[in-house]
């Protein structure tokens, strides 16, 4: 909680300010700690508003830690360049995680695409292999029917030698 002096700089409000309401010294007796409390608390605030409202438990979420001699102004730079590091912080985390995901991503895609490039692949190669088995097997089929054809030719083209019987029936009376 700050307080401001006369020439408008900001102060930690003390204790007594805190428990009484009242401050010591040459100050404004409006103290400033978050939007809500300036409403709440504004000039010419009785000491039992501004006690009620110092002692109402509240998270602030625009807290900023003050040093004593600062101007707000100062204060507000500061809390504003906290926030932009933080958020670009967060900003490239969230960079990390996606290039991350990106990455498992395209590893993904590398692997299935290598996996159906095998597969391609083998199914080639086992029609090759068909392809040969099946080209032997008809190479022999035709050889052996070659043979057969040439064996059957030379067979019928070979001229028949007569046999005894019939020479000998022909000469018997």
């Amino acid at each position: 909680m700050s307080i401001q002096d006369q020439k408008h700089v900001w102060h930690s409000a003390d204790s007594r300010f805190r428990e009484k309401g009242v401050s010591s010294g040459d100050f404004i007796d409006t103290p400033l700690c978050s939007e809500d409390m300036l409403e709440s608390c504004g000039n010419g605030s009785s000491k039992a508003t501004i006690l009620a409202t110092i002692g109402k438990d509240r998270e602030c979420s625009g807290f900023i830690p003050v040093v004593n001699g600062r101007e707000l102004k100062g204060y507000k730079e500061m809390q504003a360049v906290e926030v932009l590091r933080l958020e670009t912080r967060q900003d490239r985390a969230e960079d990390k995680a996606e290039m991350l995901k990106y990455r498992m991503e395209d590893k993904a895609e590398r692997e299935a695409e290598r996996a159906a490039s095998e597969a391609r692949y083998k199914k080639e190669r086992n029609r090759t292999y068909v392809a040969i088995v099946l080209a032997a097997v008809l190479t022999f089929l035709a050889s052996y029917s070659m043979y057969r054809i040439e064996s059957t030719a030379k067979d019928q083209a070979s001229p028949a030698t007569p046999t005894h019987e019939s020479d000998a029936d022909a000469v018997s009376p």
